[in-house]
């Protein structure tokens, strides 16, 4: 990003651009207003110098690959997502002074969070009561 934004810098002061440089310049003003959400629109369609794909298309050609050989896309693959949410929430852990509060990271902040954080935990109360118990535990109302 901020290549883009010293480019557009650079591009504006130019005296006479000609029309590739007008263009490039009309493409990286898309996300100079104000607000992260132009940015964040800007970054997922941005495509850098000598770059073949935006964001968007490199991600979603990464989501529709197998996760593993023979296995459905990355965006179909269970396994592979339950691992990487796994990975986050150890991340998250990482900046909260609790497991209950990376739970909360883990969902973003507010009302929502702190009820997801809430449920969680409660499962995870239940988890732990069928262990001892010697009985598996399926979820309900997920």
């Amino acid at each position: 990003m901020s290549d883009a934004q010293d480019e557009l810098k650079r591009l504006k002061k130019l005296r006479t651009p000609n029309a590739t440089e007008q263009a490039r310049t009309a493409d990286l003003e898309l996300g100079s207003g104000p607000g992260d959400r132009n940015w964040e629109t800007f970054l997922w369609n941005f495509k850098g110098p000598g770059a073949t794909k935006t964001l968007f298309e490199a991600a979603t050609e990464w989501l529709d690959a197998p996760a593993a050989a023979g296995g459905p896309a990355r965006k179909f693959d269970y396994d592979f997502w339950i691992q990487a949410m796994v990975r986050l929430l150890f991340l998250k852990r990482k900046h909260a002074s609790s497991w209950e509060d990376a739970v909360r990271r883990f969902n973003g902040g507010g009302t929502a969070a702190a009820n997801y954080r809430k449920r969680v935990m409660k499962r995870l109360g239940n988890v732990k009561a069928a262990g001892k118990a010697g009985k598996p535990y399926a979820a309900d109302n997920i």
